[in-house]
């Protein structure tokens, strides 16, 4: 039996994606061995630079260059980081179930998410920005980056009183 090689940026959250895949193949009837690779993206490497001024594919660039030559055999992604066109070569052939699609607030212990006046809030989501500036025109936007462990770390230490997060990660 031939193994499959996995490419998945280095996250919890990507190992979580990769593993409800795996748990969905096998449910299925489809056994096979496999090894996953994790991959550094651009985005993962670049922590400082607002997502939407990077371009596309950030996340996904050298995962999809991987597959091209053949150090993986398919990637698991999350639908959010994927360009509308993927690199020449490469086909996004799955979609999952979605999941949860809300946005959630996650303040520090001691901070109410029923008061948002002058609060400083991370978020690198031009969309969850507006959203916010709607509801409380005080609230100070932050810049933050990372992946869910490193935005809840950053939370934990101080750097922000709240941050928003999809539900689902």
């Amino acid at each position: 039996m031939r193994k499959i090689i996995f490419g998945i940026r280095k996250s919890v959250l990507a190992r979580k994606q990769l593993d409800e895949f795996i748990t969905y193949l096998v449910k299925n009837k489809i056994i096979f061995d496999y090894s996953i690779k994790t991959i550094q993206t651009a985005g993962d490497k670049d922590q400082k630079s607002p997502v939407a001024q990077m371009g596309q594919g950030i996340f996904t660039k050298e995962i999809e260059r991987a597959i091209l030559n053949n150090e993986i055999d398919c990637a698991v992604h999350s639908l959010k980081d994927m360009p509308v066109k993927t690199e020449k070569g490469t086909v996004l052939t799955f979609c999952g179930a979605r999941e949860d699609v809300r946005d959630c607030l996650v303040v520090r212990k001691g901070i109410s998410a029923n008061d948002l006046k002058g609060l400083r809030i991370g978020t690198g989501s031009p969309r969850r920005n507006a959203f916010l500036k709607e509801l409380e025109p005080t609230v100070k936007i932050l810049q933050i980056r990372g992946n869910v462990d490193t935005r809840l770390r950053k939370l934990d230490q101080g750097e922000y009183d709240g941050i928003v997060l999809a539900a689902c990660g």
